[in-house]
């Protein structure tokens, strides 16, 4: 058994996120917290993927999600994602509209009546092509681009990004809800209990998620899926690095044929200039001997390679 350095189990993991999502009472208080500012309070879940197994199952997967419904009537999708893709918000809504459609399936006589449906997705990354938020949990609802007014109230997805997240010091916070995020994005490097951790929700939080407290099996479980948490963490700094040699590589070839290009274009306008002089020189001895009136102007074209116009006009 590998000896761990930390005191609870890292929320990041596929075991952690499970763990802590995967009981009722916790998941209620993380949805009240997130969900406060809008005065909704969640009394009771019921898990749809009852073994919360991911979409995808690959045992390395980067995702992990949790579907429920709370009180009955509303759909939740919670998802953490680690690695940066291209076409995420799209597969979020995919999701989104996945949830939505099953809510008529198998249903003859249903007339469209939606229940809500609500996305979180907690992300390592921030979003592509998305102005960087300043506020780590952001919103997104159907509205009229002109008036703002909001087109239903049965779709809405949070984004809950963890690099905005700075705060680093438990004195910092100031809700239950930055008190979440806080603990999610740092809980698997403490040693030591945080003062949260003494009383109500978030006494449950970390006693759930104490090492301590596990057994051998699930012990074993987590330490398989903190393995394959590392390696796609490896993998991610791999592929980072990698781009950053190709960008590096990339920049000292344009910078060195930039200077090869700017030695040629020297090189050739100094020869330009070189020959523009020699021009004017002969010229300039053209007038002289011109002045003098001893030689034709066939003799000072011959003399100084020039033509009989040139000197003429000279």
């Amino acid at each position: 058994m590998t000896a761990l350095n930390t005191k609870y189990i890292d929320l990041l993991t596929d075991y952690g996120f499970k763990r802590v999502f995967g009981n009722k009472a916790l998941l209620i208080a993380f949805l009240n917290a997130l969900f406060e500012d809008e005065g909704k309070v969640i009394k009771s879940v019921t898990y749809i993927n009852k073994e919360m197994t991911p979409i995808n199952r690959d045992d390395r997967t980067i995702f992990y999600d949790v579907l429920c419904k709370v009180d009955g009537q509303e759909d939740i999708i919670i998802e953490m994602q680690h690695k940066p893709q291209d076409t995420f918000r799209e597969r979020s809504l995919y999701y989104m509209s996945r949830a939505i459609d099953e809510q008529g399936a198998g249903k003859k006589k249903w007339k469209y009546k939606l229940h809500p449906v609500y996305g979180i997705f907690i992300t390592n990354f921030h979003l592509k092509d998305v102005q960087l938020p300043e506020e780590p949990v952001s919103q997104y609802v159907i509205k009229n681009a002109k008036t703002n007014e909001v087109f239903t109230d049965k779709f809405k997805m949070f984004f809950i990004d963890l690099l905005t997240f700075k705060k680093t010091d438990e004195d910092e916070l100031n809700s239950d809800l930055e008190k979440w995020i806080y603990s999610i994005k740092n809980m698997g490097n403490m040693t030591t209990a945080p003062r949260m951790a003494s009383t109500g929700v978030f006494h449950h939080l970390y006693s759930e998620a104490e090492l301590a407290a596990l057994s051998k099996r699930e012990r074993n479980i987590y330490e398989r899926s903190l393995r394959n948490y590392r390696d796609m963490l490896a993998d991610k700094e791999t592929t980072k690095n990698m781009l950053a040699r190709e960008k590096k590589v990339a920049r000292e070839e344009g910078l060195a044929e930039g200077r090869a290009e700017g030695r040629a274009e020297g090189i050739a306008e100094g020869r330009a200039e070189a020959l523009a002089d020699a021009y004017n020189e002969k010229l300039s001895s053209a007038r002289n001997l011109k002045a003098l009136g001893t030689l034709s102007d066939a003799q000072i074209a011959a003399a100084l390679g020039l033509t009989d116009q040139e000197v003429a006009l000279a």
